[in-house]
């Protein structure tokens, strides 16, 4: 049911073409967005499960054992495609910045140094955040994440988290070609 969106649903092993209508694990604060779950993050020994305000993870070693956690509220991501998980740590686009989910939780890494970037619209078109894209760039161990530019709606915009120095760089620009995809 597309309407359904509050609901993480989930098959029995071994069988991703079966969908039994009582596999379901309500993610709460059930019909307080129209867009309910709006991405997933699978890491080591969770699943986290996002919704724009909120971070919830499930653990378990099976169907019978499943158990959904609350993380955070008040913060989570909106842009599913964003999300890249790199040795067990999790990226991913919120509607104020990029976030990392680890084993220490779910935080905020762009804040301190490139926040103004993410919470207006000077460098990118904020609208369109639910549509960006991020991929891991092993060549130079960083966290990309592509954005459209301000006024724009072609993701021809980057950013790079460097892993190593923990350090922001950009934006970019691609002026040789219009991406496609990450």
């Amino acid at each position: 049911d597309p309407g359904d969106v509050d609901n993480l649903r989930y098959t029995e092993a071994l069988q991703g073409w079966a969908w039994p209508g009582d596999n379901v694990i309500p993610i709460p604060r059930v019909g307080a967005t129209a867009e309910g779950v709006t991405a997933l993050m699978p890491r080591r020994d969770d699943l986290a499960v996002f919704k724009r305000n909120s971070v919830h993870k499930i653990t378990g070693d099976d169907d019978t054992s499943y158990q959904r956690v609350t993380v955070t509220e008040g913060a989570g991501l909106i842009a599913p495609d964003s999300v890249q998980v790199i040795r067990n740590i999790g990226f991913g686009l919120g509607e104020d910045g990029v976030y990392q989910y680890d084993d220490d939780g779910f935080r905020n890494i762009s804040q301190a140094e490139v926040g103004e970037s993410f919470e207006s619209d000077t460098y990118f078109n904020r609208s369109q955040f639910p549509y960006a894209e991020g991929r891991w760039n092993p060549e130079l161990n960083s966290y990309e994440l592509h954005l459209a530019a301000a006024g724009s709606t072609v993701l021809d915009r980057w950013v790079s988290y460097d892993l190593t120095r923990q350090k922001w760089l950009g934006p970019h620009k691609t002026a040789a070609f219009t991406p496609k995809c990450a």
